[in-house]
């Protein structure tokens, strides 16, 4: 029985121990099979890593093929189990996917094994328009940029979440206006902003604040939301990763702008970014300094790393009732707002991550304003070729990734089906998310940068950053230069040694 028609996945140890070696020696394990012919006669058999999706990916395998008479034969892993295994297993296989999912990390493996298919050498000029189109820190590349080697499933953005409403309540008419000149404002008015709203809430007046040089009044008594709020910031403190990945990709964005030119950056350039990492430790203070809680403010301490009170669905809860202006977060927590309080999932959006850095900080080429007035995302995975298989098969996987990629399919699975953001969505993309939506606005201004982080070391946000930050920093009332100072150079030289290999 074919494995790609089994509903679950056999364990197959043997062959995944057998790694690099083993696809070497059998060429993705096809043996002496018989090689189709013609296109008519390919099975496609399709590795999806997306187990949130299995169904609607099945089904537009089944529409793929009653369109094109290429049989399509999907297999997808459970959703939030690890794929490497499963797929390496399936490399060796009697039956190799054609079409499988890996990111950048994963991709040296497929790459040095020469199982990675350059879409460069595409026979289909459809695909080969697609692949010359995809933007350049979008690309999953050779180290030398010559080999384009995927199309990125979908783009993943983040910022501070906010509730239009919430502003609305707190700046009456001028609150959509006040929403726009967070934006695109510097960081020392998003802290003089933040700093108002904090005297708002001990004591309401009709104070004025600055954005962007236009003056803005408060509602003089809290109304509405505003009389939830009892703190700036939602901060998930017990979920390092959202400040020990999502944060850090601001001070990294000052050393590189794709991953390529991060795992290219010298260790001079990764020290001499001490300013920019302790300007993120500066906005870290800030924020759990200025943290909303759901039964009143809360300071630095225990309480805030508290799984009970400060975990993801807590934080997601405390933008969703008000108790917070601001949540840091992505475009995948719509979905948690939205079983909440389905109003509030459809009138947020995102305004950039904002850090005091300034321009002699910056080694990549980005500019202040530009960093102040973008938000980060990430591809995440990429769909890619087997070049180890036979000619037509290569041509007809080529056909369905082209065929998946036409405006129409975009629009019906990606969009709709998938309820994923394209990496290429424009304005003719309908998309009825509203965070989705923030982010495509982003996108079609240029407004966005790529979180380098996922091309540095890969436990160096979690273990070297993100670990010590919750059980030394977070736990604590008082961060003195020297300790930040101290912690920076620490991470850093962790870094280095990482990638080392040390």
């Amino acid at each position: 029985m074919s494995i790609w028609k089994s509903k679950k996945l056999k364990k197959w140890t043997g062959l995944a121990c057998a790694g690099l070696a083993c696809l070497a020696l059998t060429a993705c394990g096809n043996g002496g099979a018989k090689e189709p012919q013609d296109i008519s006669e390919v099975t496609l058999h399709i590795f999806n890593t997306k187990g949130e999706i299995a169904a609607q990916f099945e089904q537009m395998c089944k529409d793929f093929t009653a369109e094109t008479g290429i049989q399509a034969e999907p297999f997808t892993v459970g959703s939030g189990e690890d794929a490497m295994e499963p797929l390496r297993a399936q490399m060796t296989s009697k039956e190799p996917p054609a079409i499988f999912n890996t990111d950048f990390r994963g991709l040296p493996e497929w790459e040095e094994s020469g199982v990675a298919f350059d879409m460069n050498e595409a026979v289909n000029e459809d695909l080969k328009k697609i692949v010359s189109e995809i933007p350049e820190n979008m690309r999953l590349t050779s180290e030398d940029g010559t080999k384009s080697y995927g199309i990125p499933y979908g783009v993943e953005g983040f910022g501070f979440i906010v509730d239009s409403q919430m502003l609305a309540d707190l700046f009456g008419e001028s609150g959509e206006q006040v929403l726009a000149e967070l934006r695109t404002c510097s960081y020392d008015d998003f802290i003089s902003f933040c700093d108002a709203v904090t005297t708002y809430i001990d004591s309401p007046s009709a104070a004025a604040v600055t954005l962007n040089g236009t003056e803005f009044t408060f509602v003089p008594e809290k109304t509405g939301l505003a009389a939830n709020l009892n703190g700036v910031f939602a901060v998930a403190g017990a979920e390092n990763w959202t400040y020990g990945n999502h944060l850090l990709c601001v001070p990294t964005a000052t050393l590189a702008s794709t991953l390529r030119d991060t795992q290219a950056l010298t260790d001079d350039q990764i020290l001499n970014a001490k300013p920019a990492y302790q300007a993120f430790m500066q906005a870290l203070s800030y924020m759990t300094e200025h943290a909303a809680g759901l039964k009143g403010a809360v300071g630095r301490g225990q309480e805030l790393v508290n799984s009970a009170n400060f975990g993801y669905d807590q934080s997601i809860q405390m933008l969703t009732d008000g108790n917070a202006l601001f949540l840091q977060q992505g475009n995948w927590a719509s979905a948690n707002i939205a079983k909440i309080n389905e109003e509030v999932s459809k009138r947020i959006s995102f305004i950039p991550l904002k850090q005091p850095i300034t321009q002699d900080m910056i080694q990549s080429g980005i500019s202040v304003e530009d960093l102040n007035s973008s938000i980060p995302f990430s591809t995440g995975s990429y769909w890619l070729i087997n070049n180890k298989i036979s000619d037509v098969e290569k041509e007809a996987a080529q056909t369905f990734l082209a065929w998946m990629m036409k405006p129409e399919n975009v629009q019906k699975y990606i969009v709709e089906s998938f309820v994923a953001i394209p990496y290429n969505a424009d304005d003719s993309v309908q998309i009825n998310d509203a965070l989705a939506t923030s982010i495509q606005s982003y996108m079609a201004e240029g407004k966005v940068y790529y979180n380098c982080v996922e091309a540095t070391p890969s436990i160096w946000a979690s273990d070297s950053v993100a670990k010590p930050l919750m059980e030394q920093f977070l736990t604590k009332e008082e961060w003195t230069e020297d300790e930040t100072g101290a912690f920076v150079d620490t991470i850093l030289q962790a870094w280095l040694d990482q990638r080392s290999g040390n």
